[in-house]
């Protein structure tokens, strides 16, 4: 015979099989299932991914207006802050009369841009007196959205009393029917 160098184990009926190792369509069927768990998950991690750099440009914000009125004590005097639809923001000391106004004479202490995905909705001027409360009596909030989840809202809000509250909404509503934590 041509191969009788080459030694073929046969198999017999009932004779244990020593395999090692998986079949094409096992890791084909593998390959499957972490395909569909990939398409599954990945859309909810970027969302959350998201999420997370949100809450961390509110974050910022805050602990912006909290800096602000720090400031404002430390330096007796008045501290603003001017939000705009752009994404910017600044914190200034405010030389002039008190309307938190920049006339380019003014000492800006920080300047920030916003991270890419999210919003700033509506600008708005506040600033803080010598004494820690707000300048001229102006009240309001900042509120900005998540761009992939535009229910995601988070505001930072200016009380009479010179508080911060950071406050969240899922409910994508800024009126009177918003829900806010």
């Amino acid at each position: 015979m041509f191969c009788n160098y080459l030694h073929f184990p046969r198999l017999r009926r009932g004779e244990p099989t020593n395999n090692k190792g998986f079949s094409l369509i096992e890791v084909l069927v593998v390959i499957a299932i972490i395909g569909i768990l990939s398409v599954i998950v990945y859309p909810n991690v970027m969302q959350s991914r998201s999420n997370a750099k949100t809450r961390a440009v509110a974050s910022e914000i805050f602990s912006s207006f909290r800096s602000a009125r720090i400031e404002a004590v430390k330096r007796n005097g008045n501290v603003c802050l001017d939000f705009n639809t752009d994404g910017t923001y600044e914190v200034f000391l405010d030389d002039g009369p008190g309307s938190c106004g920049q006339d380019g004479t003014e000492t800006t202490l920080t300047s920030k841009q916003v991270q890419p995905g999210t919003t700033i909705l509506a600008g708005f001027n506040a600033g803080f007196t010598s004494q820690g409360r707000p300048l001229n009596g102006t009240l309001g909030n900042v509120a900005i959205q998540n761009d992939m989840n535009t229910n995601l809202r988070y505001r930072s809000v200016l009380s009479i009393a010179g508080r911060v509250d950071l406050q969240v909404t899922t409910n994508g509503d800024l009126g009177v029917g918003a829900t806010w934590k």
